[in-house]
């Protein structure tokens, strides 16, 4: 099977984040995409549309009702991991703002709680 960066599209290799030990898992991005974005908030890595209002991701007035942000909280909560959660969500696209669907997968890691979050696949 052909593995590629899910950002930058460059082929993944051994050498990749897999094998660093300051990075064990790369969960499909290659070494430099994750760390271009290891500190960054969901929000803006996925530029939602309300990251840039005051307070910026998860300080907004829409934060609470986010369903990214909230599968991840309850996971950090239960320990639970949740598996293609179903979530629509507000993006800045180049079209101006536009409701995507995504699938969001969760699962706790020790301290932390890494998030996969996908394109859903379109029907019809």
């Amino acid at each position: 099977m052909k593995r590629t960066c899910a950002w930058c599209k460059r082929e993944l290799s051994d050498t990749t984040a897999e094998s660093d030990s300051k990075m064990p898992v790369s969960h499909g991005m290659c070494s430099e995409c994750a760390a271009e974005i290891r500190d960054q908030l969901c929000g803006d890595v996925i530029e939602c549309a309300h990251a840039d209002l005051p307070g910026g991701c998860g300080k907004t007035e829409f934060c609470a009702a986010c369903a990214i942000r909230n599968s991840v909280t309850q996971t950090l909560a239960t320990g639970r991991d949740l598996r293609n959660i179903a979530v629509l969500q507000q993006r800045k696209t180049t079209h101006g703002i536009r409701t995507v669907p995504f699938l969001v997968t969760t699962e706790k890691v020790g301290p932390f709680v890494f998030l996969q979050v996908d394109r859903e696949a379109r029907t019809g």
